[in-house]
């Protein structure tokens, strides 16, 4: 029996694009110029450790200018490891900058 659902459904975690699965780091010492994903335990999707980061309440998105390309990269390998039947649900994410709720 799932602990979680209370039934022997086994669930699993949602599939969200890249574009969409991700929230810009936020950390004292980000670089000014480079939008990194934030990964946890205080890394960023590349591996890069900020002193005091944390998720940021805006997304990250691989397409714009300013995104990461070591980020972008990782971005790409975990989004590849999705097998295409698990890309089932129907979940939309804004990434347009004038629809933030902030």
């Amino acid at each position: 029996m799932n602990a979680v659902t209370g039934s022997g459904e086994i669930r699993h975690p949602i599939y969200l694009p890249m574009e969409g699965r991700w929230e810009r780091a936020n950390a004292l010492t980000p670089p000014s110029d480079v939008a990194h994903a934030y990964s946890y335990l205080s890394t960023t999707l590349c591996g890069l450790p900020m002193e005091e980061m944390s998720a940021s309440p805006y997304p990250w998105v691989p397409s714009w200018d300013s995104a990461c390309p070591a980020c972008k990269g990782a971005a790409e390998i975990i989004d590849a490891r999705w097998p295409l039947e698990k890309r089932d649900w129907k979940v939309t994410v804004s990434t347009d900058p004038d629809s933030l709720p902030f």
